[in-house]
Formats: structure tokens, C-alpha cells, sequence
């Protein structure tokens, strides 16, 4: 009997051993998968250009879903009760802390940072659309749809090639001021407008070999305010962000210098929450319409799940918010921004302000990106030169 025992037990422990192994294969992974989401959520914090380090902070929304679904299931699962089970909830729940602390602020359950207001004089109105066509892409008719749809005032396009640049001209009666500098390298820019614009000029911030366009615009008010729109080349293989972040720190710091009612418009290839974009908002003294809202991805356009936010339309305290709205897909890789504005300058808002070391940071990173400046490599072979006007 004490034989017979003495095999049960060990088959017992034998069942016991194959039923533990393939939960303690899962509880491995899970481990694992934790301890590199974990890493990703703390580099983006890093001091450095390296491009696949800053490239962390697009996905952080993704991220923090993984890291969610990630803590239930260590939870869940067999051990979680041993020191091993304990360390990876642990550090799993770190991490969605720390992704929850840069990315809930932009969800609808957050405060908002910029004031909405129901009505607004038409004179004080303004309608901006942001749109990165994809120079590839060839659909003008639906983006056009949606321009006439959308009816704005002030339009801003990155990457006009010389095909967008002779589309647009159905659309100067309706938009007779413009400025554009047409490339072939994914980089050309346009703004059109049917309000008056003021000195526009073609600027190569912090001497980045891609043109922004700065400009005034008079209000039908008569008011004057400052437009400035920016499209800084991503962090990508072989491209770290010293010159995206040159040219966000350039603009911020040309706001700040102005000290006028500013609208600052474009893909910035550098989501809201990117250490980069928060620093210029504070320069600039900036509004986020997307904090207390929603993240309102608006690339990759046709994807599911890996979409974030690159295109921004940042403003100052001197208006409020009538619309903020991702237009449909139109055949780009992106989704237009389209912002109702109402400008309310005597409204109270509070804005954030420059913290201890901000403005030098910014200088740095401007010189930091001309020494990373490489000359410019337009015009593409078998295209045109680059156009100003």
C-alpha cells in the first residue's frame, strides 16, 4: 500500500508537471512582453536624436492597451501569486501607469486645456484645414469634395509636387492669396487663403533643407494674426529627429519672439504628447485642442490599430474653439485637420508657460539641427526645380 502510494503521488506530481509547464511557457512570454513595453515607455524620456528611441513615443496609445491586456492576463494566470507573478504585474502596472500619465490627458475624460465657444461674430471666424496629400497620391476629386464641404478659410498642404501645385490653381478664384514652394521630395508646401495675407514668406528653420511658410493673415475683423505652418522631417532609419526637433524649437521660439495671436499648423511627424511638442507649446504659450478631447489619430489613414496623431494645430490664448474634426480619408497616407477658431482675444484662458531650462533647450536643439542639416537634395531627377511664390 505504502508502494502504491508512494506511485500515485508521483504520478500525481508527474500530471502536476505537464499541466505547469506550458502556464509557466505563457507566464514566460508574458514576462518578457512586459519587460520590453516596460523599457519602451521610459526611453522616450531620454536627452538623445536617436531616431528609433524618439519614434517610441508614437505608439504610446498602443502601448498602453498591450500593457493593460498584458497586467490582466498576469493576473490571471497560474503563479501570480509567487514572487516571479508579483514582479511582472508589478512592472506592468508601472508602466501603464507611466503610459497613462503621458497619454490619458488627451482623452475625452481629461480637462479640456482650450475654451469651446457655440457662437462666434463671422468676422471673428476663422476655418483652418491642414492636409499632408502624400505626394504619391493622385485623388484630387475627394480631397477637393471635402474642401468644398469643409469650406475653409486658411488651407495648409505639405508635399506639393508640381502635379498638386497645378490642381490647386481650380481653386484660387475661391482662394486668390496663397504662398507655396513646390519640391519633388515629399516636402513642397502650399497655403491658400481667402483672407488677406500679410509679408508670407518661405523660411528654412534653423537651416532645414524643407520650407515652412510664415505669414500674416487679416481677419474679415480687421484683426491681424500670425500663421505659421511647419512639415519637419520624421525620425526614421538613418534620420535621427535633430532637425524635426530644430525646426518645432525654431517655430516656438519665433511665436514666443512675436508675441502675437498665433496659429501654428502642420505635420510635425511628432505626436502631441512627444516631449518635443509639449516644450513648444509651453515656448509658444500654446493650446492643444486635442487635450480633454480625444487623441484624433490622423495617420496611418487606412490602418487599424497602428494610427497616431502627427498632424497638430496648436493656438494661442487669443481664441477659442468652435470645431476640431479628422476629415475622411482622401487617398493620402494622412487624414485632413479641420479647426473652427474663433478669435476672442478679451476671453480668459490659461496657457502653459515655459519651464526652467525650455528656452535654452530649444536653442540647443535649433543648433543641434543645423549641424544635423544636410544640404538639400531637390529637385528629383526627371521633375521640376523647386517654385516659390
Amino acid at each position: 500500500m505504502i508502494v502504491a502510494g508512494i506511485g500515485n503521488e508521483a504520478q500525481m506530481a508527474e500530471r502536476r508537471g505537464r499541466i505547469g509547464k506550458p502556464w509557466g511557457w505563457i507566464r514566460a512570454i508574458v514576462a518578457l512582453l512586459v519587460a520590453i513595453l516596460a523599457i519602451a515607455s521610459l526611453l522616450p524620456f531620454l536627452h538623445t536624436n536617436v531616431w528609433w528611441v524618439r519614434f517610441l513615443s508614437f505608439p504610446r496609445v498602443q502601448f498602453l492597451c498591450a500593457l493593460a491586456a498584458l497586467l490582466l492576463i498576469s493576473i490571471a494566470l497560474p503563479g501570480r501569486l509567487r514572487w516571479y507573478g508579483v514582479l511582472t504585474s508589478a512592472v506592468a502596472a508601472a508602466a501603464l501607469a507611466v503610459q497613462s500619465w503621458t497619454v490619458v490627458p488627451y482623452a475625452a475624460v481629461a480637462p479640456v486645456a482650450a475654451a469651446s465657444v457655440g457662437a462666434c461674430p463671422d468676422e471673428h471666424r476663422i476655418r483652418v484645414l491642414e492636409a499632408n496629400l502624400q505626394m504619391t497620391n493622385e485623388h484630387d476629386d475627394r480631397l477637393f469634395k471635402e474642401i468644398e464641404a469643409a469650406d475653409p478659410d486658411v488651407l495648409l498642404f505639405e508635399e506639393v509636387d508640381a502635379w498638386w501645385d497645378a490642381q490647386f490653381r481650380q481653386l484660387h478664384d475661391r482662394y486668390p492669396y496663397s504662398k507655396h514652394y513646390v519640391t519633388q521630395n515629399y516636402y513642397g508646401i502650399t497655403l491658400l487663403s481667402r483672407f488677406p495675407l500679410i509679408l508670407p514668406e518661405i523660411r528654412f528653420l534653423a537651416d532645414s533643407r524643407d520650407p515652412a511658410i510664415f505669414s500674416g493673415v487679416t481677419l474679415p475683423s480687421g484683426d491681424d494674426i500670425r500663421f505659421y505652418g511647419i512639415h519637419p522631417r520624421p525620425p526614421t532609419f538613418g534620420q535621427s529627429s535633430a532637425e524635426r526637433d530644430a525646426v518645432i524649437s525654431a517655430a516656438a521660439l519665433a511665436i514666443a519672439d512675436d508675441q502675437a495671436p498665433a496659429i501654428l499648423v502642420g505635420d510635425m511627424n511628432a505626436t502631441p504628447w512627444s516631449p518635443i511638442v509639449r516644450r513648444a507649446a509651453r515656448i509658444g504659450g500654446l493650446l492643444d485642442p486635442r487635450l480633454g478631447r480625444s487623441w484624433y489619430p490622423t495617420w496611418k489613414a487606412n490602418a487599424t490599430l497602428l494610427r497616431w496623431p502627427l498632424d497638430e494645430m496648436l493656438f494661442s490664448r487669443h481664441f477659442a474653439l468652435m470645431d476640431f474634426r479628422i476629415l475622411p480619408p482622401f487617398g493620402s497616407d494622412h487624414q485632413p485637420v479641420l479647426a473652427t477658431l474663433c478669435f476672442a482675444p478679451q476671453l480668459e484662458q490659461s496657457v502653459p508657460k515655459p519651464e526652467d531650462g525650455d528656452i535654452a533647450a530649444a536653442r540647443a536643439a535649433v543648433e543641434a539641427g543645423q549641424n544635423a542639416a544636410a544640404p538639400s537634395p531637390e529637385p528629383a531627377a526627371g521633375k521640376q526645380a523647386p517654385g516659390t511664390s
